[in-house]
């Protein structure tokens, strides 16, 4: 009888499929399938809906989820494009470490030096102190270290 859950249970079956199968109630597959401690439906195999209706996101899944991302396609977009919601495919491009390409340029520009007033490349905003200025400033904190 245990064999018969437990295969039913590892099959994503539902609560309602097993009792009907066992001809007992979900209320007491429930509470077998918890002494027995069989886990969680979610640890399916991916691409395999559980019993609660969620998909596990495949190799192939996250691939066609990265190409679409670099194609600039919203997280709504994707979602309609591979059957998902948005939330998941936020969550996955979080899970997945994706980093959105910066599409802003860097603020490279000509700024004078806040201490000798000369013109330098500035590599952004934070950029105020000149090459020479920069030494000259962390030479002057390393005294006091």
């Amino acid at each position: 009888m245990d064999e018969s859950l437990g295969r039913l249970w590892a099959n994503n079956a539902t609560d309602d499929e097993i009792a009907e199968a066992m001809g007992k109630p979900a209320s007491a597959v429930k509470a077998r399938v918890s002494r027995l401690r069989l886990g969680s439906r979610d640890r399916a195999v991916s691409g395999v809906p559980t019993a609660d209706g969620k998909v596990c996101w495949t190799p192939s899944d996250d691939k066609e989820l990265l190409r679409l991302r670099r194609q600039g396609l919203s997280a709504r977009w994707i979602g309609v494009e591979m059957g998902r919601t948005p939330g998941s495919v936020r969550s996955r491009l979080l899970k997945i470490d994706y980093q959105r390409p910066s599409t802003a340029p860097r603020d490279h520009t000509s700024r004078r030096c806040m201490r000798c007033t000369a013109v330098f490349r500035s590599e952004g905003i934070g950029n105020r102190l000149c090459y020479m200025c920069t030494g000259y400033a962390e030479q002057a904190r390393s005294q006091y270290d």
